[in-house]
């Protein structure tokens, strides 16, 4: 086994530890607006960003030589889209299905590589789609039967939470499929592509946003920001692009789908919502039906 291999691996396995965080931290910046909140956030992760590339490349231009137009653009778009509907979903009402509807991208990213890359798909990997598209059913069937909230209320936000939640999973896959045409770009450029994000975050924050007093933030909120940005929109980024490169992808994507479990359990142990019997299930179906398409990859090998 490469060294390679192994760092991407390992790089892979820290990079999916670093997004199940993202099912709590959100939650723990309070009621900070979710522009301002991104934009924060990823201030956070442009500082860190900022010293290494002067390390690594002794100048931000011959970074940015290495990066074209295309590149620099679509990923902030992209990135941003994420991003939004992200923290949309999360906030939504409903953290547990938002955060397993964010989760269900690997199936739009078995169909967007057949309908993009021509990758061939087998029966295995449709049975793989519809056990997803199941389990995002009982999830807003079981948000309705939560206890001590009024049903029509809780019902909309539900629904909402799922929508922007499948939203998030379907650019977030578009994202990964373009990205691969960008193999020659290194890997930390992404850092590039979240300056745009932030500036545009601050703009719309100013644009649409109610001001926010940041000087009354708790040390809760401040650690929930300091957390987003170095590791879930931060490190998380340059070691997905690493893993998916170097990595063994099946072996990778295969951990990717305890993503909404272990996002789950940190939603649970918080105590931002309580797991019930119908999401355990929802869980099941939805983890049953990647390792489907998982093990029709393999087939195909």
């Amino acid at each position: 086994m490469s060294k390679n291999l192994i760092y991407g691996n390992l790089f892979g396995v820290l990079a999916i530890l670093f997004w199940s965080f993202l099912s709590v931290l959100p939650i723990l910046a309070g009621d900070i607006p979710n522009m301002l909140l991104l934009a924060l956030s990823l201030t956070i992760s442009v500082l860190v960003f900022i010293p290494y590339w002067v390390v690594k490349y002794r100048s931000l231009s011959s970074l940015v030589k290495q990066v074209n137009f295309e590149y620099l653009i679509v990923s902030a778009l992209l990135l941003a889209a994420t991003e939004i509907t992200f923290l949309c979903a999360m906030r939504a009402g409903d953290p547990i299905a938002a955060y397993i509807s964010v989760n269900i991208w690997p199936t739009f990213m078995l169909l967007f590589s057949y309908l993009f890359l021509g990758h061939k798909l087998s029966g295995m990997h449709y049975v793989s789609g519809l056990f997803g598209a199941i389990g995002v059913i009982i999830l807003a069937m079981s948000s309705v039967e939560a206890p001590s909230v009024d049903i029509d209320q809780n019902l909309g936000s539900s629904l909402f939470a799922i929508l922007f939640g499948l939203a998030n999973a379907v650019l977030w896959s578009i994202y990964s499929i373009w990205n691969r045409k960008f193999s020659l770009v290194p890997v930390d450029s992404v850092g590039l592509p979240l300056i745009i994000c932030m500036l545009n975050a601050y703009i719309i924050h100013f644009l649409i946003e109610a001001p926010y007093d940041l000087s009354n933030i708790s040390y809760e909120q401040i650690s929930a920001l300091l957390i987003l940005g170095a590791l879930p929109w931060g490190a998380a980024y340059v070691l997905w692009g690493y893993a998916m490169r170097f990595g063994d992808i099946k072996f990778i994507s295969l951990l990717g789908y305890t993503m909404p479990v272990l996002g789950s359990i940190w939603i649970a142990l918080f105590g931002y919502s309580s797991i019930q019997f119908n999401t355990v299930i929802a869980l099941i179906i939805i983890t049953f039906g990647s390792l489907l398409s998982v093990f029709a990859k393999k087939q195909e090998s």
